[in-house]
């Protein structure tokens, strides 16, 4: 599935401290914005003829604000472009 750049993304909340409600989401975690990523889980270098080379990221058991009890969390892959494309000249 495909999310829109503007999307947030949360990680699962921090353990109940014992005081007033339990915290709904974690950490926030926005799709246009690197500063709000953490360390990702998975992280695969790739070399493509056509595309040149390529980073794919991965970040697992997020979740989408209203979904926290989701049986369904995230796992969000993000891929990059390192390089320009390979010319064959």
């Amino acid at each position: 599935m495909r999310l829109r750049s503007n999307r947030c993304l949360y990680a699962a909340p921090p353990a109940y401290s014992g005081r007033g409600r339990p915290r709904l989401h974690g950490e926030k975690f926005k799709l246009n914005h690197q500063a709000t990523w953490w360390a990702d889980d998975e992280s695969v270098e790739l070399k493509d003829t056509a595309l040149g080379r390529l980073r794919r990221r991965q970040w697992q058991n997020l979740h989408q604000a209203g979904e926290r009890n989701s049986p369904h969390d995230t796992d969000t892959i993000g891929t990059k472009r390192r390089s320009q494309q390979c010319s064959s000249s």
